[in-house]
This record gives C-alpha cells, structure tokens and sequence, in this order.
C-alpha cells in the first residue's frame, strides 16, 4: 500500500504536466501603435555593446496601424535611458504620458522590455491590462513601435 500512494500522485501530476504543456499558446504580437518621438538627447556614454542613452521626449505622434491618429506625447512628461546597440536597435527604460485623439484621456506608459499603461480613457481601457513592448529605433527622427501580444 505504501508504494501505490506515491506511484499514484505521480501519474496524477504527469497527467497534469502532460496536459498543461500541450495547452500552453505562444502568443503572437500585432502593432498597436507607431510613430516618431521628439527627443533630446541629455547624455550619450560609449559602453562595449554600443552605447548608454540617456534622452529626454519632448513631443511625438503615435498612430494605429491605419494611419490614424491615436495619442500625442504631453510635452515635458517623458525620460528615457537605455542602451543604443551597434546594429542601432534601442533597448529601452521610457516612460512618457499621452493623450488620446479620441477623447483627450491621458495615458501613462513605461516600458522596459515589456510595458504597461495607465488610463482612464473608457475607449483605450483596454490597454491597462495589456503586456506590450516597445521597439525604437534611432533614425532621424527617431521611431517608435509598440506592440501588443495576442492569443495568450
């Protein structure tokens, strides 16, 4: 009887392994939103994989994937640092704060490697429970993606 228990829990839990592994969804992600940012560069450190940012947004325009407007930066309200790699790809820490087209609401947004927002906009309630990550890449000027992911 001592050794049925145990070998008993042990197929219930590969049971449950079996069924929890071939459930698992990888997500997808889709593009909420780009745009440009107006930004101002306040320190830019040389660091072996490229180099160490530290910016200031001033400004900027984020449309949805059909070219309409969504948000507009509130000037004055973003920082950023990060790392600017070889290949140009910034690896951000950013927060800045929007305001919706739609309804004039603000959004807090901050991301590093994976973001969150903050709003009371009824239309983009949404996305306080999203997991998203931003993408910038520095050309001139500089453009920001941001991406949601689905199906998870």
């Amino acid at each position: 009887m001592f050794f049925v228990f145990p070998l008993l829990i042990s197929l219930v839990f590969s049971m449950v392994h079996a069924i929890s592994a071939s459930d698992v969804v990888i997500p997808d992600f889709e593009l909420i939103a780009s745009g440009t940012l107006d930004v101002k560069q306040a320190g830019v450190f040389d660091v072996p994989i490229g180099e160490r940012v530290s910016a200031i947004v001033t400004g900027g325009e984020l449309y949805l994937p059909n070219g309409t407007l969504a948000a507009t930066v509130v000037s004055g309200t973003g920082m950023g640092n990060g790392i600017v790699a070889t290949d140009e790809i910034f690896y951000p820490s950013v927060y800045m704060t929007l305001e919706w087209a739609v309804d004039g609401k603000l959004a807090y947004v901050h991301v590093q490697g994976v973001g969150y927002m903050e709003t009371n906009s009824e239309v983009w309630s949404s996305m306080n429970s999203r997991f998203m990550i931003g993408n910038m890449t520095f050309t001139d000027p500089p453009v920001l993606g941001i991406f949601g992911i689905v199906g998870a």
